[in-house]
C-alpha cells in the first residue's frame, strides 16, 4: 500500500502488489496536504494526514480483500477531524 498527497488536496492510495493500481482517492482536506502516514493502533490500520489547512485527519483503513490473487480493496473511512 502506498499513499501520495500534494497541493491538489487529494490523497491517492495505490496497491503496490498489483502494478500500483489506484485503490482510492480521498478529498477531505481544504488545502495542500503536507504529510500522510499509515500506522497501526490497537490492531487497527489507520491512515493519518495533515495539511496546510491546519487539520489532522484520522481514517480507519479496512482491508476488504486480502487473498494474493485479488487486487487490494481498501476502505478509508474518516474517523476524526482535528483542526
Amino acid at each position: 500500500m502506498l499513499a501520495t498527497a500534494s497541493r491538489d488536496r487529494l490523497v491517492h492510495i495505490f496497491d503496490i502488489d498489483h502494478d500500483y493500481g489506484l485503490v482510492q482517492t480521498l478529498d477531505d482536506h481544504s488545502s495542500a496536504i503536507t504529510a500522510v502516514r499509515f500506522t497501526e493502533l490497537d490492531s487497527q490500520l489507520m491512515m493519518l494526514s495533515c495539511g496546510a489547512d491546519k487539520s489532522l485527519l484520522f481514517r480507519n483503513a479496512q482491508l476488504v480483500c486480502c487473498v494474493s490473487f485479488c487486487p487490494l480493496d481498501l476502505s478509508c473511512m474518516l474517523e476524526n477531524h482535528i483542526s
